[in-house]
């Protein structure tokens, strides 16, 4: 096994420190967050030095200036499935989840229902939000764009974005996070960019990625772990059968390459991601490949 130490103090300070030049640079960053705001227990099985607690650890410096949005597919408020072990369908799971957002950053966040069909879904998504309201939450609606994410004029226009609730915030920092893949956290940053533009907000993107790595082959086992540790969260995948995980890996090259047309079409510089640190370190032969090519069997093939 490589004798790499990856510093995790380190790399929370390098992040802290490339979100702080971002926020700089703007009126707002809107960051979006890979994985589960609450517990990084997932990414500790692929890197074994990240801690549960990184993404706090990471926002404890900016707690004062920073507000969370917590991003929700409407389909997953229409199915409403059982959503744990415990047997709690999703509304029921997300209530609880909301809390523990509030207990761990102190922060109360405003949730974000994305992919709204208004034909087929408002009645169950206006209920959703009378609910929440009631509990002190702001909600707010981003609907379903057919051109998205295929004709960028149409996206980025009155026509697009456009459409969406504009979400007023106080912070520089925006927080996005989601509780489920597909979530629309993209769409959310982007359609904010857009709509405070209009007002002459001058906001930015950011995106706190830690897994995938685009600078390892994406056959590399940690990119392969990565892509099934993915697959496994979403419920009743098969991964011999159903979605191919080069597929899934070409998938999120779309989404970068989507990120470029639209700050192009938003007529502002391209991004940069803030794994810059994480890369140095895992190109350093930070894992043993036979090792980790074990962990793949035993956490897969069981």
């Amino acid at each position: 096994m490589s004798t790499t130490h990856f510093d995790l103090s380190k790399y929370v300070q390098w992040v802290g420190w490339q979100i702080r030049t971002k926020l700089e640079a703007c009126d707002k960053l809107y960051l979006e967050l890979t994985g589960d705001l609450i517990d990084q227990s997932s990414l500790t099985s692929i890197i074994p030095d990240f801690k549960p607690d990184t993404y706090k650890m990471i926002f404890a410096p900016f707690k004062y200036e920073m507000e969370i949005f917590l991003t929700i597919k409407a389909q997953d408020i229409i199915d409403n499935r059982v959503f744990d072990t415990e047997g709690r369908v999703f509304i029921e799971f997300l209530e609880l989840y909301i809390k523990r957002i509030e207990n761990k950053y102190g922060l109360k966040p405003h949730l974000v229902i994305n992919l709204i069909d208004i034909e087929k879904m408002y009645d169950k998504v206006f209920s959703f939000e009378q609910k929440f309201q009631k509990l002190g939450y702001r909600v707010r609606e981003k609907y379903k764009i057919k051109a998205y994410s295929y004709d960028i004029q149409q996206v980025i226009s009155e026509d697009g974005f456009g459409n969406d609730d504009h979400i007023p915030t106080n912070k520089k920092l925006i927080v996005i996070a989601g509780l489920t893949p597909e979530c629309g956290k993209l769409a959310t940053a982007i359609a904010q960019i857009y709509l405070d533009q209009e007002l002459d907000i001058n906001a930015n993107y950011a995106k706190l990625e830690v897994l995938p790595n685009y600078s390892l082959d994406k056959e590399h086992p940690l990119n392969i772990l990565a892509r099934k540790q993915y697959l496994q969260e979403i419920e009743g995948q098969d991964f011999d059968t159903t979605l191919n995980i080069t597929d899934l890996y070409d998938r999120w090259l779309e989404k970068h390459h989507f990120i470029q047309k639209a700050f192009l079409a938003l007529k502002k510089p391209i991004p940069s991601s803030t794994q810059d640190y994480l890369i140095w370190q895992l190109n350093a032969d930070y894992f043993d490949k036979s090792k980790l090519e074990e962990k793949i069997v035993q956490l897969f093939w069981k």
